[in-house]
């Protein structure tokens, strides 16, 4: 908490003539709502996932939000379950509120490429069937779980194996977990990689584990590769994936 940092910022959007201020997700709002509403300036906001999400103080977030919603002009979601939470839970203005869903450059997904080479690259043999999943390692994204449902795959299917891309803070303890369960050789660990479109196209299956999500960039992404998908159905998920037909949706921690 920095209750100086709105006359600071204040400051500097009239010092740099700002016309509008948009901020991103409940701490940069916090912040830059009410240095724009000093500055006399409109604010914008986009909000990515629900408050919920934050789960320290959810009530004073909510609250704190609802009070924003007052002096900011327009607030934007990325996906309709957001937007939901925010006028159903949150009880902020429909009329400020409007859904602008989150997008890629699909051109980029789905391009030529030797794809048993760039399997080669990573350690993967021809007759292998790959789930793959890309996302920060971090207790939202539920490793451990996604994990657990590999290790049951993996007793019925020798062939199969598990890509993990993505860095953070919980790598290394899911690496050890999955030591333990017998799984080191049956999954990949790539860590961070510049290379998500073609590592893509390396995939049989893209499974997302999510317990929280807004509208997940890397969906959308796996997607436009042509990948079926496994999803939990939590927030934007299933706004998505249609069950049955683009994919699967399945509960979250099952």
């Amino acid at each position: 908490v920095d209750l100086v940092l709105p006359l600071r910022l204040k400051r500097l959007l009239r010092e740099w003539e700002v016309d509008i201020v948009h901020s991103h997700n409940p701490f940069s709002w916090l912040y830059g709502g009410l240095a724009a509403k000093l500055a006399g300036i409109p604010a914008i906001h986009t909000e990515h996932t629900n408050v919920d999400y934050y789960r320290h103080h959810v009530m004073r977030w909510m609250v704190l939000e609802w009070l924003l919603s007052k002096i900011t002009a327009r607030i934007t979601t990325v996906a309709g379950s957001v937007a939901d939470f925010m006028t159903k839970r949150q009880h902020i203005s429909k009329q400020k509120v409007l859904v602008i869903c989150n997008g890629i450059e699909y051109q980029r997904f789905g391009m030529p490429l030797d794809i048993q080479e760039k399997r080669n690259e990573i350690g993967l043999g021809p007759r292998d069937t790959v789930v793959g999943n890309v996302s920060r390692f971090y207790p939202n994204k539920d490793h451990e779980g996604l994990v657990n449902a590999f290790s049951l795959v993996a007793e019925d299917r020798k062939d199969v194996k598990l890509v993990l891309v993505g860095d953070g803070p919980l790598k290394s303890k899911i690496e050890d977990y999955a030591a333990r369960l017998g799984l080191g050789e049956r999954i990949l660990f790539l860590g961070n990689r510049r290379d998500i479109p073609e590592l893509l196209q390396t995939l049989d299956v893209f499974a997302l584990s999510s317990l929280r999500e807004g509208l997940p960039i890397v969906l959308l992404e796996a997607m436009a590769s042509g990948l079926p998908t496994v999803v939990t159905d939590v927030d934007g998920n299933s706004e998505l994936v249609v069950h049955g037909k683009t994919g699967l949706v399945v509960p979250h921690s099952d």
